[in-house]
């Protein structure tokens, strides 16, 4: 699944739980109203900007829906999904810049371990102990590298 196909799914549970159509949704974003009927419809159609993406984001949580709480509460997969794609891009561009020692490995298996940490305590689970102490040992690190650089 892509990003398209994730932000359709939570547009889909915008207008579920709403009632709304995609172009009444877009009017109460203060969008164009063929902005989300063109997002909707055509496959290949371009991915929805930050700011349409806020402006959505802002209306559907005024109304009680969330991006990740489509169904109530936190979405741990979800949430999983969004953290592990930012913190690999964050690292990756970290280890590009030479501000992190990581290799391509090191930075999946990282990505995987912040992601479930934060999908863990969105969701209110327990985090694992050795889960929770890499992470720290992780962050520190970076840390360690940023403030030697002098950055």
């Amino acid at each position: 699944m892509d990003e398209r196909d994730e932000l359709r799914g939570w547009i889909k549970a915008i207008l579920a739980r709403t009632g709304w159509t995609a172009t009444e949704l877009a009017r109460q974003a203060g969008l164009a109203g063929s902005t989300l009927t063109r997002f909707m419809a055509e496959p290949d159609a371009a991915i929805l900007s930050g700011r349409t993406q806020s402006k959505i984001r802002a209306v559907a949580t005024a109304h009680g829906v969330g991006p990740l709480t489509l169904s109530g509460r936190v979405d741990a997969q979800a949430v999983e999904k969004i953290s592990w794609r930012a913190t690999h891009r964050l690292l990756s561009q970290l280890a590009s810049h030479g501000l992190a020692d990581l290799g391509p490995g090191e930075i999946d298996n990282l990505s995987f371990v912040t992601a479930k940490t934060i999908a863990q305590q969105l969701a209110g689970e327990n985090t694992q102990p050795e889960t929770a102490e890499k992470l720290d040992a992780t962050l520190s690190q970076i840390r360690e590298m940023h403030n030697l650089r002098g950055d």
